[in-house]
């Protein structure tokens, strides 16, 4: 069960990397907060705090992001 938890809410986190703009990546994550936020409580706030650091790959599409995200 908790395997599959953790593979619902990265699904819901994928959402935010496949986003067109920022509005969307946005509420991509309003999204994850509300399904996961009781299970994973960092999660949100994590990538609120880091949110700047996320938003500059959305204009280059979700090819770009797919190609950063490989690469971390």
């Amino acid at each position: 069960m908790r395997l599959e938890r953790s593979q619902g809410c990265a699904k819901g986190l994928k959402r935010i990397y496949q986003a067109t703009d920022g509005i969307e990546a946005a509420k991509a994550l309003d999204d994850v907060e509300k399904e996961w936020g009781r299970n994973y409580p960092p999660i949100a706030p994590s990538w609120r705090g880091a949110w700047q650091g996320v938003i500059p790959f959305q204009p280059h599409g979700p090819t770009r992001a797919k190609r950063t995200k490989a690469t971390l």
